[in-house]
């Protein structure tokens, strides 16, 4: 019976997510996403169309395109899914302490829901499936007091995976790999758990090398994943790094994680591993040195853990103590959950994006390919549309200054190849078009200097204006 409640429960939290899916409230999951479209149409990862991410962390957005093609609402009930399954995965683990396996699964499937930057379908969502498994994994090494070949092969495996949809996330297989160093058997059981660690990895690297061939370029996937992160990490900083822990200290959770990691280190069976969970989580978030609030994502199943083990102790030590705890959890989450979800009812934002993309499918003539340029979210036009991006880089974020400086490309050949290929529909925000068409200054926003170059070297017919948006259609050749 509890089984059952546990999977209705967790229903109805999938369909909440799938429900937030009217607001648009980042552009990054509708970049993600469009460029899996484009990689099922046949384009090549990297050599076609390029972002900075790993291929698991694009090819994963396109599994629910192969289902419901160019949905958001597929996309982020994909998400949920994943979402769910990590919950329902702690509910297992912690099983026999019913507080402990209710407040590790509410954390994980409840408190994305809070705050915008963590409920929309990101690839810290993504990668916490199988930071999940090896936390999880750790865990039973811990409570066991042993392990075997097959765990430390998994270990390998789901780090493997995880460094390629967010590379700073390999760092889950440091708490199961501390979970075998100190276990009590003899230094060769150990070594040849540390090798099926290694070989997992290197079957899952194959495994993914697979799919690098047939979707990817393979040249440039050992550039953007070994070589580029170093760049994006050099124009980081300690200021950004102070930022995003000002970021997460307006809410809830530092409290949650030093409460319940202060009750669960209180054992000494868990003591390595709370303080583990404390480091790779911490580190796994702050290592991309950039100040973007969903970083804190990356560290959800860290937290879970942790919520786990305590409420586990307290239940053992003072049952009622746990259940006032476990009320705390929900008090803290569910009413700013609610609120969130009440917001994606009352605004919603992302169908009048749809809108434009239908108008721009209506207008585009037979085999045109599309570039949109506006605010944030403007990208769910490209994805909802059925016309492909007209660049490699398709993207007018890519062209801030934050990006322009470390694209494997220079912004001046982008720009020119932009020109010498121009776009066949140009859908830009009517603000955007009004400021590139204007007198603007030499240090103006390089995206509006490329807006302006294409409507100043090519005829572009006006054919549609709605939402905010202007739908320009190219003339002649």
């Amino acid at each position: 019976m509890w089984c059952v409640a546990l999977v209705v429960v967790l229903g109805a939290i999938v369909w909440i997510y799938e429900f937030t899916a009217r607001q648009a409230v980042d552009g990054d999951p509708f970049i993600y996403a469009a460029l899996a479209k484009d990689v099922l149409a046949g384009k090549r990862l990297y050599l076609d169309v390029w972002q900075d991410k790993p291929p698991l962390g694009i090819l994963m957005y396109a599994l629910p395109q192969l289902f419901v093609p160019r949905s958001y609402s597929a996309v982020m009930c994909f998400s949920a899914v994943l979402i769910a399954t990590q919950a329902a995965l702690f509910a297992y683990a912690f099983r026999r302490h019913k507080v402990a396996a209710l407040g590790a699964a509410m954390f994980i499937a409840v408190f994305p829901l809070t705050e915008y930057g963590y409920s929309w379908p990101s690839t810290e969502h993504f990668a916490n499936l199988f930071v999940t498994g090896n936390v999880l994994i750790a865990l039973s090494i811990y409570r066991r007091q042993s392990f075997t070949l097959a765990q430390c092969f998994a270990v390998g495996a789901f780090a493997c995976a995880a460094f390629h949809i967010r590379q700073n996330i390999v760092l889950c297989g440091v708490i199961p790999g501390l979970a075998v160093l100190v276990t009590p058997v003899g230094w060769a059981d150990k070594l040849k758990g540390i090798g099926a660690m290694v070989a997992g990895a290197l079957v899952g690297w194959l495994l993914i090398l697979g799919l690098v061939l047939r979707f990817c370029d393979w040249r440039e996937y050992f550039w953007t994943v070994f070589v580029y992160p170093r760049a994006y990490a050099a124009i980081g900083s300690m200021r950004d790094v102070i930022d995003l822990a000002i970021m997460l200290w307006r809410g809830s959770l530092p409290f949650v994680i030093v409460f319940f990691a202060g009750v669960a280190a209180a054992s000494r069976q868990y003591r390595w591993l709370v303080v583990s969970a404390l480091v790779v989580g911490l580190a796994s978030c702050v290592l991309p040195m950039r100040a973007y609030i969903h970083y804190w994502g990356n560290c959800f199943p860290y937290v879970a853990l942790l919520i786990g083990l305590g409420l586990e102790r307290l239940e053992r030590d003072n049952r009622p103590l746990a259940w006032v705890s476990m009320a705390a959890l929900a008090i803290a989450f569910i009413p700013t959950a609610g609120v969130r979800v009440q917001l994606a009812y009352k605004e919603p934002s992302n169908w009048k994006l749809e809108r434009v993309a239908a108008a721009v499918d209506r207008a585009a003539p037979a085999g045109a390919n599309l570039m949109v340029c506006g605010p944030m979210c403007c990208e769910s036009i490209q994805f909802a549309s059925r016309l492909p991006a007209a660049n490699k880089f398709s993207w007018v974020s890519q062209f801030q200054p934050l990006w322009r400086d470390i694209l494997p490309e220079s912004l001046d050949n982008i720009f020119a190849d932009y020109v010498a290929h121009p776009p066949d529909v140009i859908a830009i925000e009517h603000n955007h078009l009004k400021n590139a068409m204007a007198n603007f200054a030499p240090d103006a926003p390089d995206y509006l200097r490329l807006m302006r170059a294409l409507f100043d070297t090519h005829e572009y017919k006006i054919v549609d204006n709605l939402e905010g948006y202007v739908i320009a259609v190219r003339q002649g050749d």
